[in-house]
């Protein structure tokens, strides 16, 4: 795409065959559903100036492997990563990440590591079902809430921060959790 793109719609390369895109530095938005069903797509390559990832951005993308995430990102929209099958990991999220919404990574199989701002906000089932994932060290501020890691059978150690005052309903629901 070229240098001087600033908005990219909803829907805009929406179950294609698409490969690899280079997204420019300039792009300002990128709409929900971008990249929705791009079953063929293995990399992703965000611009800094993205702050939201919106709906659906790249659910249904089953052979994404590997998401660079823009520095400035502030909210991973809800389902943004739902059955990103081949996503590996791990995934570290920059520092102004401050909510990752409903299941943004629900479904996520290969995750084996997530690396977690503080002060982040998890929503329903963000990270339900990512059945590789290991060891999970929670930040200082996290809030979390319900089913967040859910089904995630291989999870066999949580470290929980000091400053967590409340784990909700069904948080680890059937999670393969032997040390805390």
């Amino acid at each position: 795409l070229p240098e001087g793109l600033e908005f990219l719609g909803e829907n805009a390369f929406s179950n294609t065959s698409l490969e690899s895109i280079n997204l420019p530095t300039t792009l300002k938005h990128i709409g929900q559903n971008a990249f929705f069903g791009c079953d063929h797509l293995t990399y992703l390559n965000i611009p800094d100036n993205i702050k939201i990832l919106n709906n659906h951005i790249c659910c249904n993308c089953v052979s994404l492997e590997y998401i660079s995430f823009p520095r400035n990102l502030v909210v991973i929209d809800d389902n943004a990563f739902t059955n990103c099958h081949a996503l590996k990991g791990p995934i570290s999220f920059p520092d102004t990440l401050q909510e990752i919404r409903k299941h943004a990574f629900s479904g996520c199989k290969q995750i084996e590591d997530v690396i977690l701002p503080k002060n982040i906000l998890l929503g329903l089932n963000a990270f339900n079902n990512c059945t590789n994932l290991k060891e999970l060290e929670l930040p200082e501020g996290v809030i979390l809430s319900p089913y967040a890691f859910a089904n995630c059978t291989s999870l066999s150690k949580v470290t929980f921060p000091e400053s967590l005052s409340t784990i909700p309903h069904c948080c680890f629901l059937n999670a393969g959790v032997e040390t805390v």
